[in-house]
């Protein structure tokens, strides 16, 4: 079964300036920067090494695997659930 592709924010169809919103905690929010990352308080991060540092830090999290797509929301939508309505809307447009 070949790997899936890289999740980016331009398969999202999010642009850079956009901001996402933690589904743990609303007042958490970060800009994305570029296809792949985000910016929170001033500093770059990849989406999941950004959900890491929050879930460590604010809610002693142990594991470190994780998808950070899961826990972020735009347009009031999750991001991986976003990924997922996109996918199937190319698939049933071929």
């Amino acid at each position: 079964m070949p790997k899936a592709p890289i999740t980016t924010f331009k398969m999202l169809k999010i642009k850079k300036g956009e901001e996402l919103i933690f589904t743990r905690d609303e007042k958490i929010i970060c800009k994305v920067v570029d296809n792949r990352k985000v910016e929170y308080n001033n500093a770059p991060y990849s989406l999941t090494a950004l959900t890491r540092e929050i879930l460590q830090l604010k809610y002693n999290w142990k594991s470190s695997r994780m998808n950070g797509f899961g826990y972020w929301i735009y347009d009031d939508e999750i991001l991986s659930a976003r990924r997922e309505r996109i996918e199937k809307e190319m698939e049933e447009d071929k």
